[in-house]
């Protein structure tokens, strides 16, 4: 798999990071196995690093279907999710998910590392819920 994922020991928020030219199967087998693990917290959000990547695989259809596996396993829970990204066409396709998973969660396209970090790790506010 082209996404390895861990959970951060000081904040508890997921870190997955992606290589290669991962697919929504990739995305969805990440979520799978993070949704299974019992040291995940959703309330802690969680952050994807695609600065690595070479290209995605992951068409529009694809990304419906990545956010309608979040909508019937995660389900509305409070959280946020991060996406570091290095370039343009993945900006792109972050924006794209940001705008089909508008009710799913609270989601935020970054070009930092830090900048994500600061965000995720801060405490929730009140739009994080108005999103639902």
């Amino acid at each position: 798999m082209s996404i390895e994922t861990s959970i951060d020991p000081d904040g508890g928020f997921a870190h997955h990071v992606a290589t290669g030219a991962p697919t929504a199967a990739d995305f969805i087998s990440a979520l799978q196995e993070l949704y299974a693990d019992p040291r995940h917290a959703p309330e802690k959000g969680g952050i994807w690093d695609l600065r690595r990547v070479d290209s995605i695989g992951v068409t529009t259809e694809d990304m419906l279907r990545i956010v309608e596996h979040i909508r019937e396993t995660r389900g509305p829970q409070p959280g946020r999710t991060a996406l570091v990204v290095g370039r343009d066409v993945e900006f792109g396709l972050g924006r794209m998910y940001q705008a089909y998973s508008e009710s799913v969660v609270t989601f935020r396209v970054f070009r930092d590392w830090e900048a994500a970090l600061a965000w995720i790790t801060q405490e929730p506010r009140p739009e994080d819920q108005e999103q639902r």
